[in-house]
C-alpha cells in the first residue's frame, strides 16, 4: 500500500515560512493602524478648529465650554480642549501612547505632542513627520470641551 503524506521536514519548513511572513507583516499592520488613528486625530482636531471658527463668525464670540453649540460630533475616544490663545488640542491614545494634536482656530496645524520618552515610538515618528518637530510643554490655560 502506497500512502502519500508530508514529511516532518516539509511541515517544519512551511511553519518556518509562515512565521517569517508573520514577523514581517505584523509590524507593517501595526504601522498602518497607527497611521489611520493619527489621521483620524488630525481630522477631528482640524474639523473642531473650523467649527469653532464658524461659530465665531456667526456669533462674534468663541464658545465657552459647550461643544453642543458646535456643528461637530467628537468620538468618545478623543478628548478635545481649547485655550484663550485660540488653539485647539485633541488627544487620543494611539499604540499605547497618549498623543495630542494642536491646531489654530483656522484649522491650520500648530504642533504635535507625544507623551513618550522613546524617540523611536511610532507615534513620535508620525508627529515629527507631520509637523517637523515634537513640541514639549503647552499652556495651562485650557478650557475643556465636555460632551
Amino acid at each position: 500500500m502506497n500512502k502519500k503524506a508530508f514529511t516532518l521536514l516539509e511541515l517544519l519548513v512551511v511553519v518556518l515560512i509562515i512565521g517569517i511572513l508573520t514577523g514581517i507583516a505584523l509590524p507593517q499592520y501595526r504601522m498602518a493602524v497607527t497611521k489611520a488613528r493619527f489621521g483620524e486625530l488630525k481630522t477631528i482636531t482640524k474639523s473642531l478648529g473650523l467649527a469653532v471658527q464658524r461659530y465665531y463668525i456667526i456669533n462674534n464670540s468663541y464658545p465657552n465650554s459647550d461643544i453642543g453649540k458646535l456643528d461637530i460630533e467628537i468620538p468618545k475616544t478623543v478628548s478635545c480642549q481649547a485655550n484663550s490663545a485660540a488653539v485647539i488640542r485633541c488627544c487620543k491614545i494611539i499604540s499605547g501612547t497618549d498623543m495630542c494634536y494642536y491646531v489654530g482656530m483656522s484649522g491650520r496645524p500648530r504642533y504635535c505632542l507625544v507623551y513618550s520618552r522613546d524617540e523611536n515610538d511610532i507615534a513620535n515618528k508620525f508627529c515629527k513627520k507631520d509637523t517637523g518637530k515634537n513640541r514639549e510643554g503647552y499652556s495651562d490655560d485650557w478650557t475643556s470641551y465636555s460632551y
